[in-house]
Protein backbone atom coordinates (compact mmCIF):
# COMPACT_ATOMS: atom_id res chain seq x y z
CA UNK A 1 0.00 0.00 0.00
CA UNK A 2 1.54 3.19 -0.97
CA UNK A 3 1.46 6.51 0.64
CA UNK A 4 1.24 9.89 -0.38
CA UNK A 5 3.34 12.06 1.81
CA UNK A 6 4.65 15.76 -0.23
CA UNK A 7 1.86 15.71 -2.84
CA UNK A 8 -1.58 15.60 -1.71
CA UNK A 9 -4.71 14.80 -3.70
CA UNK A 10 -7.73 12.44 -4.40
CA UNK A 11 -9.13 10.85 -7.14
CA UNK A 12 -7.78 9.13 -10.20
CA UNK A 13 -4.51 10.22 -12.05
CA UNK A 14 -4.45 8.22 -14.95
CA UNK A 15 -3.73 4.82 -13.97
CA UNK A 16 -3.65 5.90 -10.55
CA UNK A 17 -6.33 6.33 -7.95
CA UNK A 18 -5.91 8.40 -4.23
CA UNK A 19 -8.32 7.88 -1.68
CA UNK A 20 -8.57 8.47 2.36
CA UNK A 21 -9.18 5.54 4.03
CA UNK A 22 -10.12 5.21 8.05
CA UNK A 23 -7.95 4.41 10.25
CA UNK A 24 -5.17 6.51 8.61
CA UNK A 25 -4.60 9.90 8.92
CA UNK A 26 -2.41 9.58 5.22
CA UNK A 27 -3.79 9.17 1.27
CA UNK A 28 -3.64 5.83 0.32
CA UNK A 29 -2.74 5.59 -3.06
CA UNK A 30 -3.06 2.42 -5.88
CA UNK A 31 -2.82 1.31 -9.37
CA UNK A 32 -6.07 0.53 -11.15
CA UNK A 33 -5.88 -3.14 -12.92
CA UNK A 34 -7.49 -6.11 -12.16
CA UNK A 35 -9.92 -8.25 -14.75
CA UNK A 36 -12.72 -6.34 -16.66
CA UNK A 37 -16.44 -6.17 -15.25
CA UNK A 38 -17.65 -8.21 -18.61
CA UNK A 39 -15.14 -10.88 -18.07
CA UNK A 40 -15.61 -11.42 -14.45
CA UNK A 41 -19.43 -11.78 -15.11
CA UNK A 42 -18.86 -13.99 -18.93
CA UNK A 43 -15.88 -15.59 -18.91
CA UNK A 44 -15.57 -19.04 -18.02
CA UNK A 45 -12.47 -19.01 -16.40
CA UNK A 46 -13.97 -16.85 -13.88
CA UNK A 47 -16.38 -19.60 -13.13
CA UNK A 48 -15.76 -20.38 -9.77
CA UNK A 49 -15.01 -16.54 -8.54
CA UNK A 50 -18.32 -16.00 -9.64
CA UNK A 51 -19.65 -19.08 -6.80
CA UNK A 52 -17.23 -16.92 -4.22
CA UNK A 53 -18.57 -14.09 -5.23
CA UNK A 54 -22.40 -15.09 -4.66
CA UNK A 55 -21.45 -16.32 -1.44
CA UNK A 56 -19.53 -13.50 -0.54
CA UNK A 57 -22.35 -11.19 -1.51
CA UNK A 58 -24.64 -13.10 0.98
CA UNK A 59 -21.93 -12.92 3.72
CA UNK A 60 -22.29 -8.91 2.95
CA UNK A 61 -26.14 -8.53 3.58
CA UNK A 62 -25.75 -10.99 6.67
CA UNK A 63 -23.25 -8.98 8.22
CA UNK A 64 -25.51 -5.80 7.45
CA UNK A 65 -28.52 -7.43 9.55
CA UNK A 66 -26.07 -8.39 12.16
CA UNK A 67 -25.04 -4.45 13.08
CA UNK A 68 -29.00 -3.66 12.78
CA UNK A 69 -29.00 -6.24 15.73
CA UNK A 70 -26.76 -3.20 17.89
CA UNK A 71 -28.14 -0.54 15.84
CA UNK A 72 -27.96 1.44 19.47
CA UNK A 73 -24.28 1.20 20.16
CA UNK A 74 -22.87 1.45 16.75
CA UNK A 75 -22.27 4.75 17.41
CA UNK A 76 -19.63 3.78 20.28
CA UNK A 77 -17.26 2.02 17.20
CA UNK A 78 -14.11 3.75 16.68
CA UNK A 79 -13.53 1.99 13.42
CA UNK A 80 -15.61 0.62 10.70
CA UNK A 81 -16.89 -3.13 12.13
CA UNK A 82 -18.30 -4.20 8.69
CA UNK A 83 -15.49 -6.12 7.18
CA UNK A 84 -14.66 -8.00 10.30
CA UNK A 85 -18.17 -8.64 10.82
CA UNK A 86 -18.23 -9.94 7.28
CA UNK A 87 -15.75 -12.13 7.79
CA UNK A 88 -17.32 -13.98 11.07
CA UNK A 89 -20.30 -14.75 8.80
CA UNK A 90 -17.33 -16.35 6.00
CA UNK A 91 -16.46 -18.47 8.46
CA UNK A 92 -19.87 -19.78 9.88
CA UNK A 93 -20.64 -19.86 5.61
CA UNK A 94 -17.81 -22.64 5.70
CA UNK A 95 -18.76 -24.62 8.75
CA UNK A 96 -21.85 -26.02 6.22
CA UNK A 97 -20.60 -29.00 4.56
CA UNK A 98 -23.80 -30.42 2.58
CA UNK A 99 -24.55 -27.99 0.18
CA UNK A 100 -22.10 -27.41 -2.59
CA UNK A 101 -20.05 -24.28 -3.00
CA UNK A 102 -21.77 -20.80 -4.10
CA UNK A 103 -25.33 -22.74 -2.59
CA UNK A 104 -23.92 -22.32 1.42
CA UNK A 105 -26.23 -20.81 3.30
CA UNK A 106 -25.13 -18.50 6.27
CA UNK A 107 -26.70 -20.28 9.58
CA UNK A 108 -25.44 -18.37 12.33
CA UNK A 109 -27.77 -19.89 14.87
CA UNK A 110 -25.74 -23.15 14.55
CA UNK A 111 -22.70 -21.27 15.21
CA UNK A 112 -23.91 -18.97 18.14
CA UNK A 113 -20.19 -18.85 19.93
CA UNK A 114 -18.28 -17.36 16.63
CA UNK A 115 -19.89 -13.94 17.29
CA UNK A 116 -19.98 -14.07 21.25
CA UNK A 117 -17.69 -11.33 22.35
CA UNK A 118 -17.01 -9.30 19.25
CA UNK A 119 -15.72 -6.16 20.26
CA UNK A 120 -16.82 -3.00 18.69
CA UNK A 121 -13.49 -0.96 19.80
CA UNK A 122 -9.51 -1.28 18.92
CA UNK A 123 -8.32 1.36 21.18
CA UNK A 124 -10.61 1.47 24.48
CA UNK A 125 -12.44 -1.97 24.49
CA UNK A 126 -14.97 -2.15 27.37
CA UNK A 127 -13.21 -4.92 29.16
CA UNK A 128 -10.20 -2.31 29.29
CA UNK A 129 -12.87 -0.02 30.83
CA UNK A 130 -15.00 -2.62 33.10
CA UNK A 131 -12.95 -5.04 34.47
CA UNK A 132 -15.42 -7.20 35.99
CA UNK A 133 -17.92 -10.00 34.89
CA UNK A 134 -21.07 -9.03 33.64
CA UNK A 135 -23.87 -11.82 34.15
CA UNK A 136 -26.61 -12.44 31.23
CA UNK A 137 -29.08 -14.65 30.49
CA UNK A 138 -31.02 -14.89 27.49
CA UNK A 139 -34.36 -16.77 27.22
CA UNK A 140 -34.83 -18.11 23.27
CA UNK A 141 -38.50 -18.97 24.22
CA UNK A 142 -39.32 -15.48 25.67
CA UNK A 143 -37.33 -13.65 23.81
CA UNK A 144 -36.40 -12.02 26.61
CA UNK A 145 -33.04 -10.77 28.38
CA UNK A 146 -31.36 -10.61 32.07
CA UNK A 147 -28.10 -8.25 32.23
CA UNK A 148 -26.12 -8.03 36.03
CA UNK A 149 -23.49 -5.33 36.59
CA UNK A 150 -21.89 -5.92 39.56
CA UNK A 151 -20.58 -2.58 41.58
CA UNK A 152 -18.21 -0.46 40.03
CA UNK A 153 -15.57 0.85 42.08
CA UNK A 154 -12.79 3.87 40.53
CA UNK A 155 -9.51 2.75 40.01
CA UNK A 156 -11.01 -0.98 40.77
CA UNK A 157 -12.70 -3.00 38.76
CA UNK A 158 -13.97 0.46 36.73
CA UNK A 159 -11.23 2.53 34.71
CA UNK A 160 -13.26 5.17 32.67
CA UNK A 161 -11.78 8.50 31.09
CA UNK A 162 -10.66 10.70 32.84
CA UNK A 163 -12.23 13.47 30.54
CA UNK A 164 -15.83 12.36 31.47
CA UNK A 165 -17.85 13.03 34.17
CA UNK A 166 -21.34 10.45 33.58
CA UNK A 167 -21.29 7.21 32.62
CA UNK A 168 -24.31 4.83 31.74
CA UNK A 169 -24.69 1.49 30.78
CA UNK A 170 -26.66 0.48 27.43
CA UNK A 171 -28.21 -3.09 26.47
CA UNK A 172 -29.42 -4.33 22.87
CA UNK A 173 -31.34 -7.18 21.64
CA UNK A 174 -31.75 -7.76 18.08
CA UNK A 175 -32.34 -10.14 15.68
CA UNK A 176 -29.82 -11.72 13.33
CA UNK A 177 -31.63 -13.86 10.71
CA UNK A 178 -29.89 -16.89 9.14
CA UNK A 179 -29.54 -16.46 5.22
CA UNK A 180 -29.96 -18.80 2.58
CA UNK A 181 -29.38 -19.16 -1.53
CA UNK A 182 -33.01 -18.54 -2.97
CA UNK A 183 -32.34 -20.19 -6.70
CA UNK A 184 -35.56 -18.52 -7.91
CA UNK A 185 -33.81 -14.68 -7.46
CA UNK A 186 -29.91 -16.36 -7.55
CA UNK A 187 -29.34 -14.61 -4.41
CA UNK A 188 -28.99 -14.72 -0.79
CA UNK A 189 -31.85 -13.95 1.48
CA UNK A 190 -33.19 -14.26 4.47
CA UNK A 191 -36.34 -15.74 5.40
CA UNK A 192 -39.71 -13.93 4.18
CA UNK A 193 -41.06 -13.01 7.56
CA UNK A 194 -37.93 -10.57 8.16
CA UNK A 195 -37.88 -7.00 6.80
CA UNK A 196 -34.84 -4.21 7.13
CA UNK A 197 -37.34 -2.59 9.08
CA UNK A 198 -37.37 -4.52 12.31
CA UNK A 199 -35.35 -2.90 14.68
CA UNK A 200 -33.87 -3.90 17.75
CA UNK A 201 -34.93 -3.28 21.20
CA UNK A 202 -32.96 -0.82 23.94
CA UNK A 203 -32.77 -0.06 27.36
CA UNK A 204 -30.27 2.03 29.40
CA UNK A 205 -29.69 3.01 33.49
CA UNK A 206 -29.27 6.24 34.94
CA UNK A 207 -26.36 8.46 34.58
CA UNK A 208 -23.50 7.96 37.15
CA UNK A 209 -20.99 10.18 38.28
CA UNK A 210 -17.20 8.44 36.80
CA UNK A 211 -15.52 9.70 39.89
CA UNK A 212 -17.67 7.77 42.38
CA UNK A 213 -18.88 4.69 40.14
CA UNK A 214 -22.43 2.80 40.36
CA UNK A 215 -23.81 0.45 43.05
CA UNK A 216 -25.10 -3.27 41.22
CA UNK A 217 -27.73 -2.54 38.58
CA UNK A 218 -29.52 -5.19 36.98
CA UNK A 219 -31.35 -4.54 32.94
CA UNK A 220 -34.00 -6.40 31.82
CA UNK A 221 -34.78 -6.32 27.94
CA UNK A 222 -37.90 -8.14 25.82
CA UNK A 223 -39.29 -8.45 22.61
CA UNK A 224 -42.73 -7.66 21.89
CA UNK A 225 -43.29 -10.30 19.33
CA UNK A 226 -40.98 -13.10 18.44
CA UNK A 227 -40.48 -14.63 14.29
CA UNK A 228 -43.30 -17.43 13.46
CA UNK A 229 -39.61 -19.79 13.07
CA UNK A 230 -36.24 -20.96 14.79
CA UNK A 231 -34.44 -19.27 11.47
CA UNK A 232 -32.85 -16.57 13.57
CA UNK A 233 -30.29 -15.64 16.20
CA UNK A 234 -30.82 -13.16 19.71
CA UNK A 235 -27.61 -11.00 19.60
CA UNK A 236 -27.47 -9.47 23.31
CA UNK A 237 -24.54 -6.73 23.08
CA UNK A 238 -23.73 -4.30 25.97
CA UNK A 239 -22.16 -1.14 26.34
CA UNK A 240 -20.64 1.81 28.11
CA UNK A 241 -21.66 5.41 27.03
CA UNK A 242 -19.82 9.04 28.59
CA UNK A 243 -21.86 12.55 29.26
CA UNK A 244 -21.28 15.88 30.24
CA UNK A 245 -23.71 18.09 31.91
CA UNK A 246 -24.56 21.53 29.37
CA UNK A 247 -24.89 24.74 30.61
CA UNK A 248 -28.47 24.17 30.49
CA UNK A 249 -28.16 21.29 33.15
CA UNK A 250 -29.15 18.53 30.97
CA UNK A 251 -26.69 15.52 30.17
CA UNK A 252 -25.43 15.36 26.83
CA UNK A 253 -24.08 12.60 25.15
CA UNK A 254 -20.49 12.40 24.12
CA UNK A 255 -20.11 11.37 20.50
CA UNK A 256 -17.72 8.16 19.53
CA UNK A 257 -16.83 8.11 23.27
CA UNK A 258 -17.38 4.21 24.95
CA UNK A 259 -16.94 0.95 24.23
CA UNK A 260 -19.24 -2.39 23.49
CA UNK A 261 -19.04 -5.68 22.39
CA UNK A 262 -21.17 -8.52 21.82
CA UNK A 263 -22.11 -10.18 25.10
CA UNK A 264 -24.25 -12.97 23.89
CA UNK A 265 -25.50 -14.93 21.43
CA UNK A 266 -28.14 -17.61 21.51
CA UNK A 267 -30.18 -19.74 18.78
CA UNK A 268 -34.02 -18.15 18.20
CA UNK A 269 -37.03 -20.77 18.71
CA UNK A 270 -40.09 -20.74 17.10
CA UNK A 271 -43.02 -18.35 18.53
CA UNK A 272 -46.10 -21.09 19.84
CA UNK A 273 -48.42 -18.60 18.38
CA UNK A 274 -47.20 -18.30 14.90
CA UNK A 275 -48.65 -20.83 12.18
CA UNK A 276 -46.03 -22.24 10.62
CA UNK A 277 -48.16 -23.14 7.22
CA UNK A 278 -48.62 -19.80 6.30
CA UNK A 279 -44.97 -18.85 6.72
CA UNK A 280 -43.09 -19.05 2.55
CA UNK A 281 -39.17 -19.27 4.43
CA UNK A 282 -36.06 -20.16 2.74
CA UNK A 283 -34.85 -22.98 3.74
CA UNK A 284 -31.87 -22.59 5.24
CA UNK A 285 -29.97 -26.17 4.17
CA UNK A 286 -31.68 -26.24 0.51
CA UNK A 287 -29.51 -28.14 -1.64
CA UNK A 288 -29.81 -26.89 -5.27
CA UNK A 289 -27.41 -27.84 -8.14
CA UNK A 290 -25.57 -25.33 -9.58
CA UNK A 291 -26.96 -23.82 -12.22
CA UNK A 292 -24.04 -22.51 -14.46
CA UNK A 293 -24.10 -21.88 -18.22
CA UNK A 294 -20.67 -20.78 -19.03
CA UNK A 295 -19.07 -22.72 -21.35
CA UNK A 296 -15.96 -25.08 -20.63
CA UNK A 297 -12.71 -23.56 -19.92
CA UNK A 298 -10.99 -25.97 -22.20
CA UNK A 299 -12.63 -28.30 -25.24
CA UNK A 300 -12.55 -31.86 -22.51
CA UNK A 301 -14.21 -30.26 -19.76
CA UNK A 302 -17.50 -29.68 -18.10
CA UNK A 303 -17.74 -26.45 -15.49
CA UNK A 304 -19.57 -28.13 -12.67
CA UNK A 305 -19.79 -26.72 -8.80
CA UNK A 306 -16.66 -24.88 -9.75
CA UNK A 307 -14.65 -27.75 -10.26
CA UNK A 308 -13.41 -29.10 -14.22
CA UNK A 309 -13.97 -32.75 -14.65
CA UNK A 310 -12.78 -34.77 -17.18
CA UNK A 311 -15.48 -36.68 -18.97
CA UNK A 312 -14.54 -39.88 -19.93
CA UNK A 313 -16.53 -41.86 -22.83
CA UNK A 314 -18.90 -44.11 -21.61
CA UNK A 315 -19.64 -47.72 -22.72
CA UNK A 316 -22.14 -50.74 -22.05
CA UNK A 317 -21.80 -54.21 -23.03
CA UNK A 318 -24.15 -57.26 -23.46
CA UNK A 319 -22.99 -60.54 -23.32
CA UNK A 320 -24.56 -63.15 -25.97
CA UNK A 321 -25.62 -66.92 -25.28
CA UNK A 322 -22.13 -68.17 -26.37
CA UNK A 323 -20.54 -65.58 -24.32
CA UNK A 324 -18.85 -63.68 -27.00
CA UNK A 325 -18.58 -59.82 -25.68
CA UNK A 326 -19.84 -57.08 -28.28
CA UNK A 327 -20.26 -53.54 -27.73
CA UNK A 328 -23.61 -51.91 -28.57
CA UNK A 329 -24.64 -48.16 -28.39
CA UNK A 330 -23.45 -46.25 -25.44
CA UNK A 331 -26.07 -45.73 -22.39
CA UNK A 332 -24.94 -42.66 -20.97
CA UNK A 333 -28.01 -40.66 -19.14
CA UNK A 334 -26.20 -37.42 -20.77
CA UNK A 335 -25.84 -38.50 -24.49
CA UNK A 336 -28.15 -37.16 -26.64
CA UNK A 337 -26.51 -38.78 -29.84
CA UNK A 338 -25.00 -42.02 -30.78
CA UNK A 339 -23.24 -42.73 -34.15
CA UNK A 340 -21.91 -45.22 -35.25
CA UNK A 341 -17.92 -44.41 -36.16
CA UNK A 342 -15.73 -46.08 -39.54
CA UNK A 343 -13.46 -49.01 -38.18
CA UNK A 344 -10.01 -49.18 -38.11
CA UNK A 345 -9.54 -50.64 -41.45
CA UNK A 346 -6.32 -49.65 -43.81
CA UNK A 347 -7.39 -46.54 -45.55
CA UNK A 348 -8.13 -46.67 -49.17
CA UNK A 349 -7.54 -45.43 -51.83
CA UNK A 350 -9.02 -41.88 -52.26
CA UNK A 351 -11.83 -41.90 -55.05
CA UNK A 352 -12.97 -38.86 -56.77
CA UNK A 353 -15.58 -36.66 -55.23
CA UNK A 354 -18.05 -37.33 -57.91
CA UNK A 355 -17.97 -41.02 -57.89
CA UNK A 356 -18.24 -40.21 -53.69
CA UNK A 357 -21.23 -38.43 -53.73
CA UNK A 358 -23.47 -41.21 -55.48
CA UNK A 359 -22.17 -44.20 -53.35
CA UNK A 360 -23.97 -45.31 -50.85
CA UNK A 361 -22.92 -45.46 -47.37
CA UNK A 362 -23.25 -49.19 -45.73
CA UNK A 363 -24.05 -48.88 -42.03
CA UNK A 364 -22.97 -51.61 -39.83
CA UNK A 365 -25.15 -54.32 -38.57
CA UNK A 366 -27.36 -54.08 -35.77
CA UNK A 367 -27.72 -56.00 -33.44
CA UNK A 368 -31.63 -55.59 -31.98
CA UNK A 369 -32.05 -59.70 -30.86
CA UNK A 370 -28.64 -59.48 -29.40
CA UNK A 371 -27.71 -61.39 -32.44
CA UNK A 372 -24.17 -62.92 -33.16
CA UNK A 373 -21.66 -60.20 -33.95
CA UNK A 374 -20.04 -61.07 -37.46
CA UNK A 375 -16.30 -62.83 -37.30
CA UNK A 376 -15.25 -59.58 -39.51
CA UNK A 377 -17.36 -56.69 -37.30
CA UNK A 378 -15.08 -54.40 -36.95
CA UNK A 379 -16.56 -51.15 -36.12
CA UNK A 380 -16.62 -49.22 -33.01
CA UNK A 381 -19.14 -46.43 -31.92
CA UNK A 382 -18.05 -42.89 -29.83
CA UNK A 383 -20.49 -40.61 -28.38
CA UNK A 384 -21.10 -36.94 -28.87
CA UNK A 385 -21.84 -35.19 -25.80
CA UNK A 386 -22.95 -31.88 -24.68
CA UNK A 387 -20.25 -30.27 -22.14
CA UNK A 388 -22.16 -27.30 -21.21
CA UNK A 389 -22.62 -25.66 -24.19
CA UNK A 390 -20.41 -27.05 -26.98
CA UNK A 391 -20.90 -30.89 -28.46
CA UNK A 392 -17.43 -32.77 -28.10
CA UNK A 393 -16.60 -35.78 -29.24
CA UNK A 394 -14.81 -38.22 -27.79
CA UNK A 395 -13.04 -41.19 -29.67
CA UNK A 396 -11.46 -44.00 -27.31
CA UNK A 397 -7.90 -44.57 -27.79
Amino acid sequence: MALLEGLTFTGSLGDFSAYRMRGTDKIVMRKKGGARRDEIRNSPAFATARLYMTEFGGCSRMGKHVRQSMQQLRDLADYNISGPINKIMKVVQKQDEANELGRRPIVLSNHTKLLEGFCLNQKYTLDSILRTSINATVDAEGGSAHVEIPRLLRDINFFPNNRHTLFRIEVTLGVAPNFAFNPKTGEYQPPAWHTNNQPSVYTCTDWHAALEGAPAMSLDIAFGELPPDADYSLVLSVGIRFGFTSNKGTVEEVKRAGAAKVLMVVGGKASEKADLSKVDNVPATESVSSPIKDKPSSSRAEVSSGKEQILQPTFSYEYTVADTLQPTMPRAAGNQYAVAQASMQPKKRRTSRSLAEHREVETPPTNKKRQETPSDFTAYYCTMTHAANSRVVYIPA
